[in-house]
């Protein structure tokens, strides 16, 4: 094993990333979206099974040659998303994020907790 980010929960992340223009034009379907992924999020811990039986199939696997993956997943309801994305996130995990990004010449620039975290649809949920 290379890293583990059991250390650092949140450095390896898929986020959701919507370009100002988008949010601007079509605040609405945002909305849904985060929705969404409340509801789906709520479908898959009540039925778990099923739930990675759908994703493994979307991928084209099965869910056995998934098993370790789904373990090693941590999926944010929304509650949890509005306080991490408030705290924790911004504070410990980002300048983590920042400091490989730069490293890797991702970011080139200065950049703030502020300039790139908007949790404005989160915390309307």
């Amino acid at each position: 094993m290379l890293y583990s980010g059991s250390s650092d929960p949140g450095l390896i992340s898929d986020v959701l990333v919507v370009r100002d223009d988008f949010i601007k034009s079509h605040p609405d379907e945002i909305k849904s979206l985060i929705k969404t992924w409340g509801a789906a999020l709520d479908f898959y811990n009540a039925n778990t099974t099923e739930g990675r039986a759908i994703i493994s199939k979307a991928v084209g696997a099965t869910p056995a040659d998934l098993d370790t993956a789904f373990d090693g997943v941590k999926y944010f309801t929304l509650s949890e998303n509005k306080a991490y994305l408030s705290h924790d996130f911004t504070s410990k995990t980002f300048p983590h994020i920042l400091k490989a990004a730069t490293e890797a010449g991702i970011v080139t620039q200065p950049v703030t907790p502020a300039q790139i975290i908007d949790a404005e649809f989160a915390n309307q949920q």
